[in-house]
């Protein structure tokens, strides 16, 4: 079975972190998102990888999904060798992220916040002069889980670190603004109670049908929706092996009113959104020196 580890960080970190959110755009900005949703080559999913966790880095793995696919919208750009996009190092991410909750957290394997995996990609690890982001899969592999803060640091110092693309963050937007802003590059880096109570499934992907209030925590990526009928539905990225499942607005509307609580979400947008998105959808090119 899938670890789910996913802790809800102190109030304080919470605070610091929310204070830290920049103004972002509104969905008014995008003019024609939900044509730019509606068209399938400008779907991420097909450049995606599946992802299926081994520990307990879920925050990292979503953090890691979020990165590629905004890495895949501003440059354009895929592995020639798969076709997917090149692939952020999950255990990098989740060494990290227990660096920055604490150093005594590295190598316990015990879970992350959402905001240790905000910092990472905002900051990095100023302590130890290490850039925001992350690694790739092929300088960090996933087998090489650090058990000691020390060993973590050395590694860290001489990582290649690679852009997150991430200049914008706010807090857990409205439905509509995420809408928006998945068509402008975004993503939504999220955590919930897991399980979920499953709805029927679309398109043989299960379908969150109300928000879980109980159970361990656990981190997923909304990275895009579909159109299904007169409705919108968020596809969330998942690293249970799954691909990814169904968040239907109705259920994210009631997810927003609760802000995510205990866990907490946040957008995520690569610099320059509306540039980017009007450049994009003219030229089909997102990529702004």
């Amino acid at each position: 079975m899938a670890m789910i580890e996913l802790k809800p960080a102190p109030d304080d970190v919470k605070a610091d972190t929310r204070q830290k959110c920049k103004p972002v755009v509104k969905a008014s900005e995008f003019t024609n998102w939900e044509d730019f949703l509606k068209d399938p080559k400008n779907d991420p999913r097909p450049f995606m990888r599946r992802q299926n966790q081994a520990q307990g880095d879920c925050q990292a793995q979503s953090l890691c999904n979020g990165a590629e696919k905004r890495r895949w919208y501003v440059t354009g750009k895929t592995d020639s060798a798969t076709g997917k996009i090149a692939q952020c190092s999950d255990i990098y991410a989740y060494n990290a992220s227990e660096y920055i909750m604490s150093p005594s957290q590295v190598g316990k394997d015990g879970g992350t916040w959402i905001e240790s995996g905000v910092t990472l990609l905002t900051e990095g690890i100023p302590s130890i002069n290490v850039a925001p982001g992350i690694p790739l899969e092929s300088t960090w592999p996933y087998n090489t889980y650090e058990q000691s803060a020390s060993r973590f640091v050395t590694r860290a110092k001489q990582a290649a670190i690679e852009d997150g693309f991430v200049s914008e963050h706010r807090l857990v937007p409205d439905s509509e603004t995420l809408l928006a802003s998945l068509a402008a590059g975004g993503t939504l880096h999220q955590g919930t109670f897991w399980p979920f109570r499953d709805g029927s499934k679309i398109n043989g992907k299960r379908v969150m049908a109300s928000p879980p209030s109980r159970g361990g925590g656990h981190a997923t990526e909304i990275i895009w929706a579909d159109l299904i009928g007169s409705d919108w539905y968020f596809v969330t990225w998942n690293s249970h092996n799954d691909e990814y499942f169904y968040i239907p607005r109705k259920v994210y509307d009631a997810l927003y009113k609760s802000r995510y609580e205990p866990f907490g979400a946040y957008l995520l947008l690569p610099d320059k959104p509306v540039e980017r998105f009007h450049k994009r959808t003219q030229s089909g090119g997102g990529y702004i020196l």
